[in-house]
Formats: C-alpha cells, structure tokens, sequence
C-alpha cells in the first residue's frame, strides 16, 4: 500500500512530471517493488514507458495496463487484509505462545543457575572429600610403618627379654640355690654340738654331788 501510494498513484496522475521531476526514479523504484511480487511479465514490460508518459499521451493499450495493475494492486492488498485478519487470532495464540515459551525459558534457565550452584557446591564438596580421603590414606599409611617400627621395637625386646630368661636369670638362679643350703649346715652343726654340752653338764653335775653322797653315806654308818 505504501509503495502504491507514494509511487504507482504520483505516477499515474502526473506522469514523468510526478515528484518535481522525479517520475523516473519513483518509476524505477515502483519496477524494482513489482518485481520483487511477481506481477505478469507482460504487464510489467509495457509499464516503464507508460508510468513516465503525461496521462493525456498514454495510448488506450497503457491505460488498460496501468487500469490493470491498479486493480491488481487492489486486489492483492485486499487478500492480504483478509489473511492478516484471518491470522489474527493466530497471532495471538502465537504470541500467548511465546509469552509461556519465554517464561518457561526463564523458569529453565533460573534452573539451570540453580542447577548449577548446586553442581559447583557438590564438586567442591567432593574436592572436599577427596582431598579428607588422601589424608585419611596418608594417616594409614603412617599408622602401618608406626606400627611397623613398634613391632620391630616389640621383637627386640622379645629377644633381649629371651636372651636375660636364659642367661643373666638362670645363672642368678643357679647361684641362689647354690647358697641357700649352707644355713643348713649350720644349724645341724649346732645340733650336733647340743647333746654334747648337754652330756658334760650331766658329767659336771655328778661330779659335784659326790661329795655330797658319800657325807651322807657315813652320816648314816654312825647311826
């Protein structure tokens, strides 16, 4: 419509004289418009000299062409009218369409955001536990060779344990038993001298009372 109105109708009623002196170009330009909407052939080849013609030269063949296009023109714009008017609620539709498209988008795409905060913080907590897995290994790996060093520190006391038990431990022992008897000894000399001392005494004892007898003795001859 807008090529019709500021091209095509100018040319129509003025001719080559149509926009200052400009109908030529507005001619051009209405050819290149034609063109590209695919109007007959036929009737495009006889417009170029008819448009730029004064209304008062035109031959009848370029008013019936020009006549022609006019209501072609007319025609394709009213077709146009009804399949935009047709399309309408289409569009409508199209556009509620697109409003809940580009919603769901969002809705998508804050997701995704959160999707992705949540993925960085269960890789950086996995980063995390990895790196308390390493130093889990680590602590293991150093709790075996301490105990490593505790067994072998284990086994040498073991043998310098086994090694006093049958040397240094059984010589003390050996020796030990070797000195106890002679307390023994000891008291069964003592004994062995007891009824020896007992014996003299008895002797020392017989020997003093003597006297004593023999006085009685005489004692009882007088009487």
């Amino acid at each position: 419509e807008v090529a019709m109105a500021d091209l095509f109708k100018p040319l129509l009623a003025e001719g080559g004289a149509a926009g200052e002196g400009k109908g030529q170009e507005k001619a051009d330009s209405l050819m290149q418009f034609l063109t590209k909407v695919s109007f007959d052939e036929a009737m495009l080849s006889a417009l170029p000299s008819a448009l730029v013609k004064e209304p008062s030269t035109r031959g009848s063949f370029e008013m019936v062409v020009l006549s022609q296009l006019d209501n072609d023109v007319a025609r394709r714009v009213a077709e146009l009218d009804a399949t935009l008017k047709e399309a309408q609620p289409t569009r409508a539709q199209r556009a509620e369409d697109l409003e809940k498209a580009q919603s769901s988008f969002e809705e998508a795409k804050q997701v995704q955001l959160d999707g992705a905060g949540t993925l960085q913080a269960a890789t950086a907590e996995e980063q995390r536990r990895q790196a308390a897995l390493q130093e889990a290994k680590q602590a293991v790996a150093e709790a075996g060779k301490e105990a490593k060093r505790l067994g072998r520190d284990v086994e040498r006391s073991q043998r310098a344990l086994d090694s006093f038990v049958g040397g240094p431990l059984v010589a003390f022992l050996q020796l030990r038993d070797r000195s106890a008897p002679a307390p023994v000894e000891e008291e069964a000399a003592k004994a062995e001298e007891a009824p020896a001392a007992d014996a003299n005494a008895d002797t020392a004892g017989c020997e003093a009372g003597a006297p004593e007898a023999a006085a009685m003795e005489a004692e009882k001859t007088e009487d």
